[in-house]
């Protein structure tokens, strides 16, 4: 008995005695009544209240109401044959109208304050202009993250979707997934926007650490050896490479073909 102490035993009786089956309606469900009830209405509300609260049984029928007709506060009513058994008041957060799934057009609410019918018409005439902008532009393909994707992390081919965006907002965006997949990303970038240039870390043609082929002229006469490349460059840039044969730090340009031109005067 030295784990069990009184308060224990007392709390285990009363569960048997008065099983929780008694809270029965989780927060869930009320939440989901009050948006039905609100939509049928025309009215679309986030109620402010948890999803995992309980609520007591209702034996009857559970009805939700506008305080004053006013969706920004409404009561979850419990009614059985003996009358009223329980009310909640919930406060709820206003987002506007909501629409008719089969032809689309706004339904009429039955109680809708003036300044909730004057920001919703506002915000779908703005809406309306934007689509209608966005429509009237040329459109062309960009390649776009599917997913997020962490920093140094190699894109793939399933990484990426093609959709349309205006041709005035795309000038530094690819437009073929080949030019993205096999690219390591610079920095974290989320998911469903363009990738750009900036996302993605230098696509170099030479990397350090790599052998390559180096050449020095004099007037007609060509001299060739190899060497170990370090640093990453790009084809015309600068490039430091060590000759293996004796063992000197060298510069020199990268050409193309992996071939870099050492220039004739070096720092001793």
């Amino acid at each position: 008995m030295r784990f069990f102490s009184l308060s224990r035993v007392v709390f285990i009786i009363y569960l048997i005695i008065y099983p929780l089956t008694v809270y029965a309606i989780p927060g869930s469900s009320l939440i989901k009544l009050i948006e039905n009830t609100a939509q049928k209405q025309g009215i679309h509300v986030v109620p402010l209240t948890s999803k995992i609260r309980v609520w007591p049984d209702c034996d009857g029928e559970l009805l939700a109401k506008p305080i004053r007709e006013n969706w920004k506060t409404v009561t979850v009513e419990c009614a059985d044959d003996m009358g009223p058994a329980w009310r909640a008041v919930i406060r709820n957060r206003l987002l506007g109208t909501t629409y008719g799934q089969e032809t689309g057009a706004p339904l009429k609410p039955k109680s809708i304050s003036t300044k909730i019918q004057k920001d919703y018409k506002k915000e779908k005439f703005n809406f309306d202009n934007r689509k209608k902008n966005f429509l009237s532009k040329p459109q062309i393909n960009v390649v776009k993250y599917r997913i997020p994707l962490k920093n140094n992390t190699i894109i793939r081919s399933s990484d990426l979707y093609i959709a349309k965006s205006p041709a005035n907002q795309s000038q530094l965006h690819f437009r073929r997934k080949s030019d993205v997949v096999g690219r390591k990303t610079k920095s974290y970038v989320a998911a469903n926007i363009a990738v750009a240039p900036r996302h993605l870390q230098t696509r170099w043609d030479i990397y350090k650490g790599d052998n390559i082929a180096i050449y020095r002229t004099f007037g007609a006469i060509r001299i060739s050896a190899s060497g170990v490349v370090l640093n990453d460059a790009q084809v015309g840039g600068r490039v430091l490479v060590k000759n293996l044969n004796s063992g000197r730090v060298l510069k020199g340009i990268l050409e193309k073909g992996k071939k870099i031109k050492i220039f004739s005067k070096q720092l001793r």
